[in-house]
């Protein structure tokens, strides 16, 4: 009897202990673990000028080539860029860290006419960029953070005879998230994929 009435009351000394030892691990979780983000917009100046920089764009025709073919020939005009989309999925590992691993794409198009000026077509291109960053937040509110981040991949596309392979650094001195599960970023990046803003949505789990 005494064995049970100690072993009782030791029980209900210790309960608080296990107790403490069993909510230790859930102190401060992380409420996610991951996100998922998409954006729009930054100017991609690198691509612009290494692809364009050759010719292949422009509005007329070289007419002081010195083969006279060259005035019969095909010209370019009207060539556009959509801008840099952007998939994002991040790994949250702890409130001020974040490892995101990104694929952007900028595509280009344009119309092609003949030496009388009548369309002869279209030609299409694109630039892929594969871009894992680090982020770090350095103000985290349960509504609004804010973070800076810099990332290196590689950059690799094709338009019309000309080819890019290189490797890629993009930089963001200061970028904001609003929101908690669902939110919206916008964030300024300098570097070889783009110079501009960037704004976006993406939803955490």
């Amino acid at each position: 009897m005494k064995k049970f009435v100690f072993s009782v009351i030791l029980g209900l000394v210790m309960m608080p202990v296990f107790s403490l030892d069993a909510k230790e691990p859930e102190k401060n979780p992380l409420p996610f673990k991951y996100e998922v983000r998409v954006g729009y917009g930054g100017r991609p100046l690198l691509d612009e000028s290494l692809l364009f920089s050759s010719g292949c764009c422009d509005i007329a025709p070289d007419w002081y080539d010195d083969s006279l073919s060259s005035i019969y020939g095909d010209w370019m005009s009207e060539v556009r860029m959509t801008g840099i989309m952007s998939a994002e999925f991040n790994f949250i590992f702890k409130k001020w860290l974040n490892l995101s691993l990104g694929v952007n794409y900028n595509a280009f198009y344009g119309r092609k006419y003949d030496y009388s000026g009548h369309p002869a077509g279209r030609e299409c291109g694109g630039v892929f960029t594969f871009l894992p960053q680090v982020r770090f937040t350095y103000l985290s509110r349960p509504v609004v953070k804010l973070y800076s981040s810099v990332g290196i991949g590689v950059t690799g596309g094709k338009y019309m005879d000309e080819s890019i392979c290189y490797c890629a650094l993009q930089t963001s001195p200061i970028g904001i998230m609003v929101g908690k599960k669902v939110f919206g970023f916008a964030e300024l990046g300098v570097g070889t994929m783009y110079i501009g803003a960037m704004a976006g949505v993406g939803v955490r789990f």
